[in-house]
Parts: C-alpha cells; structure tokens; sequence
C-alpha cells in the first residue's frame, strides 16, 4: 500500500503540472507571435539586396563633397539632390518661381528612370540663361533598362575642372552600372553554390541524429521483454516453489538480457559509422566549395588584370593621340559673301558646285596629307519655321551620317550664333578613303551649312581641326523689317554727321575780331591766376 500510495500520488501531481501550463492560444503565445513576424519583416527588408546605382550615386557624392563640402546632400532610393547656397527667383518670362544656385552655389536633381528619355530636348543639353548655366543628361543603360535623369545647374564662375569631372561620370553611367550588375550577379553564383553544400551538410547530421535516436528507443524496446521474463520467472517462483524452474527462467532472462546489449552495441556501432561517415562527407563538400571559391577569385582577379591592361592600353593610345600635333597656328581667314560666311583654312579651298533637287549647292574643299575639310551650303526657297528647324537640323545630320555606311556617334546640339546645329561622329566608314569624319550642319534661316572634316582619328582629334571648324562665322540674312531698320539708323547717322560737320565750318569760319576777343579773355583769366608779388 506504501508502494502503490506514493505511485499514485507521483501520477496526480505530474497531470496538476500538466495542467497548469498555458494553452497554445493564450496572451503570452499571441505576443511571442507578433514579436517573431515584426523580426522576419526586419530581416526581410534587411536581406534586401542594395539598388545597383548605390555606387554611381555614392561618386556623385563624393565628388560634390570634394568641390562643395557644405553641401546638403538628400538620398532617396535611386535619388539624390545636391543642394549649396540656392535661392527662389521669379521667372520674367513665365512668372512662376523657380529654385537656382546663387554665386558659387550648385543645385542637382538626379534620379534613374526606367526605360529610355523621351524628351524633346536632344541630350546633352546646355543652356546659358542670365544667372546660371542649365545643363541635362540621361545616359541610358541597357542591362538595367532605366536612364539617369541629370539635371544640373551651376552660375557661370563654376571651376571647368567641376563640370568636366561631373560630365566624364555621368557619361560612364552604363559603363558602372553593368560592371555592378556583373559583381551582383557573381555574389548570387556563389551563393546558390554554397547553399546546395550547406543543405547536404544539415541532412547528413539529421539522418545521423535520426539513425542514434531509432538506436536509443530499439534499446529500450529490446530490454522490456527481459524485464517481463523476470516478472514471469517471479511469478512461477511464487505459484509453483519449483527451484528447477527459477533456474530455467533466470537462463532465459539473462540470455535475453545479452542479446538486448549486443544489439544495443551494435545500433550505437552504426550510429557511429553513420556520423562518421557525415562528417566524412561534409568534408569533402567543404573542400569542394573552397576549391569553386578559390577557383572564382583566380578568375575575377584574371579578368580584373585583364580589364586594367586592357585600361591602361586605351590610355596610352588616347595619350599618344593627342600627343599629335597638327599645327594649326598658320591660318587665313576666307570669306565668301555669295555664302554669307567666313571661315579660317590652312589654304585656299577649291570650289565645285552642283544641281540638288533645283537648289544650287556650293562647295569648298581643301585637302591635307592626313585628311580634307568640306565646306559647303545651299539656300532654301523660303525660310522654315522656327518651330520646325531644331528638327529639320537633326533629321538632315542623321541621313547625312546614313549615307556614309559607317558606325555613327551620339547626335549632340550645337546651337552656332543663336540657330540650331548639331553635330556627329561616323567612324568605320567602309571604302579605301579615309574612315573618319566629323558632320556640323547648321540652319541660318534660308542658309544651310555643312561643314565636314574627314581624315585620321588622330587628325581629326588633333586641335587644329577643332580650330578650323570653330572658326567659321556667319553674317545672317537680313530679314525686310531688319533691312528697314538698319536703313533708318543709317540715315540717322548720315544726318548727325551733317549737322556736325556744319557746325565746325561755322565754327572756322568765325570773324577775326572774335578770335582776338576770345584770345584777349583768355589772357586775362590766365594773368589773373598767376600769384601777385
């Protein structure tokens, strides 16, 4: 009874503390759930892989941070504005309030954009207003589909070094980006290929960890069948007194008792061979992903070695290049008044011209050992429309370079004493010439202009070229209320000369005893400065 009091008691005080835990659904277990969703959110927008234009934008900083430390810098995902000594004007033309940089201020809005730009404007665009200089880019990048919408304004006493930097980074946007893009991309490899080895890793120790434990309750399974035998040779004892019969029964429990411990030796045997045998595998797993590792960085430093001299190739080419010098300072300055132009050349042009759909265009060329200048133009019927000329400009430049059947550049504007231009790059131009040339077509009301210097790369980035073509000067057609004006104001010229001229003769022509007056007062006023003694 002593026995079976304390078993029961045992049993009732184990089902009280059963009882007494808190249920599944209870306050405690509802607020441990809302603490673990707000971590994995956390976790979440931590394991968020960073934008690919972080580092573009983060040069972008550094650089303003170099030239303008006091700058207030707002990032904003793939956005950042530059923001240093900037003030509210009213616009005279719109009347609307716009934000601009003061002197030595600067104001940036940039921002990356999905898909390409679809302004009007033809970028890069640069713009001289009366305070501050506007200029606009979006360099587009093809793997990531968005383009950098750059909108910079800066007053005119801005460091050139500044713009030129800030120029040179915003063109090498793609150019980062797909680097960037290509980095990313080798991260994710490598983990895809760590995480197959980890998992394999975990399921090793699971089936080990599985295989012991099968191996503990067999043990304990085994064992109950002797532990029941000794309740059986008990119970015969007790019944039947037979001493032959306790002997018979104790043989047969300890024989069982052996077998049980055999087996259990030998589960713990195999359980041992298993884990070894993870282990085993873990290690060649391991070893496995330290080789694919290695075997990355060899590469990424092969082809970073590679990148750099191929880099460091590209500069000194660049550098030889423009080491070349093609003279340029022995210059004559042409004018030609049927064309309404001048321009400076190394020599006498030769002149051609020719029939083109009824209009007559004019052409003057002049040759060089590296390379020839073109410059020709022709005179539309009536003028165009101003609204329709940046287009005409940019529709002409492009079939110009089509018909080249080279490689041809970005269009760039180049607005040339106040009218529309632009101009292109077209290299790789097929045929036994010269595979380079340069294309400036401008529109001066009913004249248009093509000027075009064709020849070696290294002539035609030489200064002299540059020279040659930034010299030319057009005298606009006067339209009939200029030509009206600029008649008057000669008349009005011609008359005040008149009335001046006139009036010196009357002067000269005075009578003697007015110069003998003149002259005796003269004297008089002098005398009397002169100090009395």
């Amino acid at each position: 009874m002593g026995k079976k009091g304390c078993v029961s008691r045992f049993f009732l005080a184990s089902c009280f503390a059963l009882s007494s835990l808190p249920l599944a659904g209870s306050l405690p277990c509802q607020a441990g759930e809302g603490v673990d969703s707000l971590l994995i959110a956390a976790k979440k927008k931590e394991s968020q892989p960073p934008s690919v234009f972080e580092p573009f934008l983060q040069e972008v900083e550094a650089l303003f941070q170099e030239f303008y430390p006091k700058a207030k810098v707002k990032k904003d995902g793939n956005k950042i504005q530059v923001s240093y000594k900037c003030h509210e004007y009213a616009d005279g033309s719109s009347g609307r309030h716009i934000i601009a940089p003061q002197l030595d201020g600067i104001l940036l809005d940039m921002e990356a954009v999905p898909g390409k730009y679809k302004g009007k404007e033809m970028l890069p665009h640069r713009v001289n207003e009366t305070l501050y200089v506007l200029l606009l880019m979006a360099p587009y990048s093809a793997p990531s589909d968005h383009h950098m919408h750059t909108r910079l304004l800066f007053p005119h006493n801005t460091p050139e070094s500044f713009v030129r930097k800030f120029q040179g980074l915003v063109e090498d946007f793609d150019r980062k980006v797909k680097a960037e893009m290509k980095e990313a991309k080798a991260k994710e490899e490598e983990k895809v290929a760590e995480e197959p080895g980890s998992g394999d890793e975990a399921k090793s120790e699971d089936s080990g960890s599985d295989e012991t434990a099968q191996a503990a309750p067999g043990a304990s399974e085994d064992s109950s069948p002797g532990e029941d035998a000794a309740g059986d040779a008990e119970a015969g004892k007790e019944s039947s007194g037979d001493e032959a019969d306790e002997s018979a029964d104790k043989s047969d429990s300890a024989k069982s008792a052996e077998k049980t411990s055999d087996d259990s030796a030998e589960h713990a045997s195999d359980s041992k061979k298993t884990a070894t045998d993870a282990d085993k595998s873990a290690d060649k797993e391991s070893d496995k992903s330290a080789d694919k590792e290695s075997d990355k960085e060899t590469d990424k430093e092969a082809d970073k070695e590679a990148d750099t001299e191929a880099d460091k190739e590209a500069d000194k080419e660049a550098k030889s290049e423009s080491k070349i010098d093609f003279g340029g300072a022995r210059l004559s300055t042409y004018t030609f008044s049927d064309g309404r132009f001048q321009i400076r050349l190394p020599g006498k042009p030769d002149a051609a011209a020719k029939e083109l759909q009824g209009m007559r265009f004019s052409q003057y060329k002049y040759r060089e050992p590296q390379g020839s200048y073109n410059i020709g133009y022709t005179v539309l019927p009536t003028a165009v429309k101003v609204s329709s000329q940046g287009k005409m400009v940019i529709d002409l430049t492009r079939s110009l370079a089509a018909v080249t059947k080279g490689k041809s550049g970005p269009l760039t504007s180049l607005p040339w004493q106040g009218y529309p231009g632009c101009q292109v790059d077209v290299s790789e131009i097929p045929g036994d010439g010269f595979k380079n040339t340069r294309l400036r077509v401008f529109l001066v009301r009913r004249y248009l202009y093509i000027v075009q210097a064709i020849g070696t790369k290294a002539w035609l980035e030489s200064p002299a070229v540059k020279q040659v073509l930034d010299s030319l000067v057009v005298r606009p057609e006067l339209t009939s209320s200029e030509r009206t004006l600029m008649e008057t104001r000669e008349a009005s010229r011609l008359s005040h000369s008149r009335a001046a001229s006139a009036d010196a003769r009357d002067r000269n022509a005075r009578p003697s005893y007015n110069k003998a007056r003149e002259k005796f007062q003269a004297d008089w006023k002098y005398r009397k400065r002169l100090p009395s003694y």
